[in-house]
């Protein structure tokens, strides 16, 4: 093993620069153009299949409709095609470093991509399949570490349990893997290295693995448990060091949700980068077993020109093609994180439930006060839900029954609309809930819009029909630019009409506490854009959300308190909560993915801080 690790180093050390050069520009290439084709041909396959939303027990006829296995093969030539690139650059760059030979970054470039056109037509699917083999092999083992961290739901698994032999298909196909792998594994450094032909490159491929199979299969399986050991340590000390930061600047009670939350796109992440370190690795260590066995002639730096790329007459194609991939990288770079946010809205599996805290923390604060929704943003949780009353000078204040009497030390029923602001804002809405809070005020919706920090979104539940004050909540969220960040709810559609035809781009919800007959109707109006039903509705009619997901739109449960009423709107897969209790209710619904064990450990990890 020793005599390995030198000439390995070698020959990832000659060019380093270059190494991380290329790394650099795949996965970039990756992000803002194989990422983006990925997800239009999801979107494609979900119209094609007539569903607008897949939920766990769609997922398995969703996979095996002919649309989706016709655009699945497609994806899968193009990634493939997308590796080759990554494949090709490397074995460059590790022919030249075995031989002592350095490159500009021009050569480089041009030999690279020179090559990489040259096996492509030449070989066509021949050079494909083993490359894809090459990554599939060394990445299965990042996909058995992140799914045995899940929970699979029981829908799936049942759909899965369906399929007679699944395991023993499953096992088979893992082990078919591992010897395409090793018969084939020097074939495609015959094919980009010497040019030689299919039936010459797979003699010469099994005559340098003759009587070494075995060794060389344990050599890559060493090295990739090392690599992945430390992976999943990396792992371990990120999370270890968010928590620690969490705790520290939010508090103990904030860290497991935050972490259930984060874990899996931290994960992801982790692996994302790590795939730099795997895929060149084994490459460099493939590379070389090849030149013990085969001697190889360099090509001549000086014989590639750019005419190997293009013509002369075509050369003129590189400037707009240059100018097209960079629009196409700038439209990606501003679109990928809705973009990530959209499918995952559409994928049941890969959801994360919004948690909006409601009247903010108000199991911890008095509700409807700058206390409440400043410690919710504390909590890390960036949706809210407040009242809005209008008073009798159209002030819209944060407030949730009629009169003051319940939530401040104003001894008098008389509805809020007919008291002016000056008055209200006299009264202590705090004291109620805890001498703590002595002295807290009921906001304007104003105040909240100019002095909270953190950037929230609000979701408005609007309890007054003045119209004056309808106008102003318009007027405010015009003056301080809060059209993106506000959603205005009522339980009536023709208030939400109102405020449509004031702003399109304003997103409404319906709130609905009860319902007889036919939902439909309601569910295809164009001013309604989500709705959030009482919990008791998910409780006799959890079908309700799939109705509403088949439309295209969002649904939340409230008001959500306790651990079964979480439960029941996680399985009736609801989009979010609002809640009293946002912490609980983060911890409960993001952790419906992870298994027992895991979460357990994450508890003990995190419990002694």
């Amino acid at each position: 093993m020793k005599g390995l690790l030198k000439p390995i180093q070698d020959l990832l050390l000659y060019d380093f620069k270059k190494l991380v050069f290329i790394e650099v520009i795949i996965k970039v290439l990756g992000i803002v153009v194989v990422y983006p084709l990925f997800r239009l041909g999801f979107h494609l396959a979900l119209e094609l299949s007539g569903l607008k939303y897949i939920s766990n027990n769609d997922l398995v006829s969703f996979i095996f409709k002919p649309s989706t296995i016709f655009i699945a093969i497609i994806l899968l030539i193009l990634f493939s095609i997308y590796l080759l690139i990554e494949y090709v650059y490397l074995l460059v760059l590790y022919d030249h470093a075995y031989h002592k030979i350095s490159l500009t970054y021009k050569e480089f470039i041009v030999i690279g991509f020179s090559k990489f056109i040259l096996v492509l037509k030449k070989y066509h699917f021949f050079i494909l399949v083993p490359v894809t083999l090459f990554f599939l092999v060394f990445e299965y083992t990042q996909i058995a570490i992140f799914s045995s961290t899940i929970n699979i739901s029981p829908d799936i698994l049942i759909e899965i349990q369906s399929f007679e032999y699944f395991t023993i298909f499953f096992y088979m196909s893992f082990a078919l893997l591992i010897i395409f792998f090793i018969e084939f594994i020097f074939f495609t450094h015959s094919f980009v290295l010497k040019g030689d032909s299919i039936k010459k490159s797979f003699i010469e491929s099994r005559h340098a693995i003759k009587d070494n199979r075995i060794k060389l299969l344990i050599r890559f399986i060493i090295y990739n448990i090392i690599i992945n050991a430390f992976i999943l340590l990396i792992y371990g000390l990120i999370l270890l060091f968010i928590g620690l930061i969490v705790g520290l600047y939010r508090g103990e009670e904030v860290i497991f949700g935050f972490i259930i939350t984060s874990m899996y796109s931290a994960y992801l992440i982790i692996s994302f980068i790590f795939t730099s370190v795997l895929v060149p690795l084994n490459l460099a260590i493939a590379s070389y077993k090849f030149y013990q066995r085969n001697e190889v002639i360099p090509q001549n730096k000086s014989q590639i020109k750019y005419e190997s790329i293009v013509g002369k007459s075509n050369r003129w194609l590189l400037i707009p093609l240059s100018i097209l991939f960079i629009i196409i990288f700038l439209l990606n770079v501003f679109t990928i994180t809705d973009n990530i946010r959209n499918t995952e809205n559409q994928f049941q599996f890969f959801k994360q439930e919004e948690i909006i805290a409601h009247r903010g923390a108000s199991s911890q604060a008095p509700e409807n006060t700058f206390a409440s929704i400043e410690l919710a943003i504390q909590q890390g949780i960036h949706s809210i839900e407040i009242d809005i009353q209008g008073t009798v000078d159209h002030v819209p204040i944060l407030l949730h029954d009629p009169t003051l009497d319940r939530t401040t030390n104003f001894n008098s029923t008389l509805p809020v609309n007919r008291l002016n602001y000056a008055t209200i804002e006299t009264y202590d809405a705090g004291s109620w809930f805890s001498e703590q809070y002595a002295n807290e005020k009921v906001p304007r919706l104003e105040d909240v819009f100019k002095l909270i920090e953190g950037n929230p979104t609000y979701f408005l539940d609007i309890k007054s029909d003045d119209i004056l004050v309808e106008k102003e909540i318009m007027r405010l969220i015009e003056v301080y630019d809060m059209a993106e960040s506000v959603k205005i709810m009522s339980f009536n559609p023709d208030q939400l009409l109102r405020f449509k035809r004031e702003n399109s781009n304003i997103e409404t919800v319906l709130l609905i506490s009860t319902f007889y007959g036919n939902i439909n109707t309601l569910i295809r109006s164009e001013s309604i854009d989500h709705f959030a039903l009482r919990i008791t509705i998910l409780q006799n009619h959890p079908d309700v959300i799939k109705r509403i997901h088949e439309f295209g739109k969002t649904a939340y449960a409230w008001t959500v308190d306790n651990e079964e009423e979480i439960n029941i709107g996680v399985r009736a897969d609801v989009d979010g909560f609002i809640t009293k209790r946002p912490l609980d209710a983060r911890e409960i619904a993001h952790s419906k993915n992870s298994n027992i064990s895991f979460k357990e450990f994450l508890d003990r990890l995190f419990s002694g801080l």
